[in-house]
């Protein structure tokens, strides 16, 4: 052991020795992570895009999504509602107008949740199904060699024969619903599947479902017309008050039908503390499907149960009256009798 000193000069050339005697390897700017590169980050995305956790948080926020649709006043829905609410609320309707507030259905925010879930889904059914599939088909996995791996195993001992002995532990497996296979002298079972099975019904039902909605968001239509006790209606553009198309569907659809508004019954509680409670709106029409209109065939449309004609569903969407107004000389004379009559409206 020394007490020398070294100088600042000894003590760079002993640490360079040092570094050079190192087994490490040199560092160099190839050596240098630079990341998992573009096709590592999409296959990040789409891993987090199709995994459950993502999909019920697109589903909670596309319930989100639709809050405003039902508290604002849609274009879709009622166009005279919402002229009526920019009217009474004219400082703060620019503002929902530049957010889609009165288009949510098909605005971009609430479309990219749409198709975001719907991909998600679409990305979490295909592989699991087709995994399932595989695993359905293969065989249960062999029978370990050694039961003291298992981190549960129970032994007995018998002077059955073995192969009987397998053959009864087969049997009593598939009465349990086992998957069980008999090889090598083992048996190898397994079961849960029915989990797995309502799982993927749980996606494939959801799936299906946005999917009709996504589809009768694009290939249907709708119109309204009141119709007047007495009078007719024919599905054509010339007839209808307003006509609501969508890409897929168009006034060159409408299918071919028309009604005749025969009688409305309107029926209301007379009695008891719900007094003027309506208990029936129905309106009774006979009406054809196709280009011949003599062809008539009753029904009947009320509220929540509209009558189907030809693809069509007519609904019961409103009624009330239709007042005629008497224009008196002052002779008191009048031409058209003072009386009221009732108006239906029905959408088609």
């Amino acid at each position: 052991m020394s007490d020398t000193r070294t100088g600042p000069a000894e003590d760079e050339t002993a640490d360079a020795s040092v570094e050079r005697m190192s087994t490490a390897p040199e560092d160099s700017a190839a050596d240098t992570p630079v990341g998992i590169g573009l096709w590592g980050w999409l296959r990040w995305t789409w891993r987090q895009l199709t995994s459950m956790r993502v999909a019920l948080i697109l589903l909670f926020l596309l319930s989100l999504a639709a809050i405003p649709g039902s508290l604002i006043p849609q274009e879709s829905e009622d166009s005279f509602k919402v002229e009526t609410w920019k009217a009474a609320h004219k400082g703060i309707s620019p503002i929902y107008e530049k957010l889609q507030l009165f288009h949510v259905y098909s605005s971009v925010w609430f479309s990219s949740i749409y198709i975001l879930l719907f991909v998600s889904l679409a990305g979490c059914i295909v592989p699991r199904t087709w995994q399932f599939v595989g695993v359905l088909r293969a065989q249960p996995p062999a029978a370990p060699r050694n039961l003291t791996r298992m981190p549960v195993y129970a032994a007995w001992r018998t002077d059955a024969d073995p192969e009987a002995v397998a053959a009864a532990a087969h049997r009593l497996l598939k009465r349990r619903r086992f998957r069980a296979d008999l090889a090598g002298g083992a048996v190898a079972a397994e079961k849960g599947y029915l989990r797995e099975v309502g799982n993927l019904l749980f996606h494939f039902s959801l799936f299906a479902l946005l999917t009709g909605f996504a589809w009768a968001s694009l290939a249907s239509g709708t119109g309204s017309k009141i119709v007047i006790e007495g009078q007719g209606f024919a599905n054509t553009t010339t007839q209808l008050d307003d006509f609501k198309g969508t890409r897929f569907y168009t006034t060159d659809d409408l299918a071919p039908f028309g009604f005749k508004l025969d009688n409305f019954t309107a029926r209301y509680q007379t009695t008891g503390a719900d007094i003027g409670t309506a208990r029936e709106f129905t309106a009774h029409i006979r009406y054809w499907n196709g280009s011949d209109s003599a062809k008539l065939t009753k029904g009947d449309i009320q509220v929540n149960h509209p009558l189907e004609i030809g693809g069509s569903k007519v609904f019961l969407n409103g009624h009330g009256y239709a007042p005629v107004a008497t224009v008196r000389n002052a002779k008191e004379r009048s031409s058209t009798p003072a009386r009221p009559r009732s108006c239906r409206r029905t959408p088609t």
